[in-house]
């Protein structure tokens, strides 16, 4: 087995848990993680910005997510990315790969 010397510690670790079912298990995992210096970012299934309002004001997460396809249109995504910045949390946008209308809607 191939052994290293150094440490790997995450920026951040992604949608901690799928789906986005519990609010405060997240800031469980947070508070978890923060004191080894891992970040916790979520957001990427989250559809308006009454979500992320709930998880900054418990503090769950570090880095903001947002997914502009699940999101619902420009208004939310702007409202969230501005959040965020009060709450001085950076955000890691999706990127977009594909073009959002041809998503399957059901």
């Amino acid at each position: 087995m191939c052994q290293t010397s150094v440490a790997f510690v995450p920026f951040f670790l992604p949608t901690v848990i799928v789906p986005l079912s519990s609010i405060l298990g997240h800031s469980c995992i947070r508070r978890e993680l923060k004191p080894r210096g891992i970040g916790v970012a979520t957001g990427e299934h989250v559809h308006n910005r009454v979500v992320f309002k709930q998880l900054l004001q418990v503090d769950a997460i570090d880095v903001v997510q947002i997914d502009s396809c699940h999101l619902a249109g420009v208004s939310e995504v702007l409202a969230v990315l501005h959040m965020a910045s009060k709450f001085g949390q950076p955000d890691a946008r999706t990127p977009v790969v594909w073009d959002c209308a041809s998503m399957p809607f059901t």
